[in-house]
């Protein structure tokens, strides 16, 4: 029987669990990726990164302007954002999911 509150101390602890075992950040430095309001990288370049260290391709989802409404990309019919604002790691577990072990899964 679950006792009130426990649910939400289970998700927590598991939240911190993929937060140490996810460090994006680090592997992106470890490919010379880091934040910039300067330099590009592309987006096969920061998922091979990511996808070399988790074993599957993530999902990177961007926000910020539009590539084709700043300076350098004045006239470009790419109109895809420029500032990477979320990372999600797909993974499919048989088991409860506090233990992390799962099949991971390319994002589409």
């Amino acid at each position: 029987m679950v006792r009130p509150g426990e649910s939400i101390i289970d998700f927590l602890e598991t939240a911190v669990l993929y937060y140490r075992q996810l460090p994006t950040w680090d592997w992106l430095a470890m490919s010379g990726i880091t934040p910039s309001n300067t330099t590009q990288y592309s987006l096969d370049k920061m998922q091979g990164s990511l996808a070399r260290r988790y074993g599957a391709v993530p999902y990177l989802g961007c926000g910020g302007p539009r590539y084709n409404e700043t300076t350098a990309g004045k006239g470009s019919l790419d109109n895809g954002r420029t500032q990477l604002s979320e990372v999600w790691y797909y993974s499919v577990s048989s088991s409860l999911i506090e233990t992390s072990a799962g099949t991971k899964l390319t994002s589409s």
